[in-house]
């Protein structure tokens, strides 16, 4: 998968194989959808700010903007901030904050 290898470290601790994704067994699949936190958004989540290399149209891979499209629409429909930036442009309303900013901003760092 481009952009990371991120993905061998996933195989690891799933204990599988990329070629046998199609055919986990559907607890695998119930834990890796437990474990991401798309799946875990309510008004309480933090601050989030998701900043990609890569732009929305890259091609698959790990960490893909998609994903931070994605959770920013969780975000918004509870009320919680998020903000995504891919290829340096805001996606979906989304500030194009710098980390530090953005820390400062919300940790209360003036």
């Amino acid at each position: 998968m481009p952009g990371s290898d991120a993905y061998r470290q996933f195989e690891q601790l799933f204990d599988y194989e990329a070629g046998e994704l199609d055919h986990l067994p559907e607890s695998r699949y119930r834990l890796m959808e437990e474990l991401s936190p798309i799946n875990h958004v309510d008004r309480d989540t933090p601050p989030t700010l998701l900043r990609y290399d890569r732009g929305l149209d890259a091609p698959y891979g790990i960490h893909h903007p998609l994903f931070g499209a994605a959770f920013k629409e969780q975000m918004d429909a509870v009320g919680a901030r998020c903000d995504v930036v891919a290829a340096g442009k805001p996606v979906s309303g989304s500030q194009r904050v710098s980390v530090p900013a953005f820390l400062k901003e919300h940790l209360a760092l003036r």
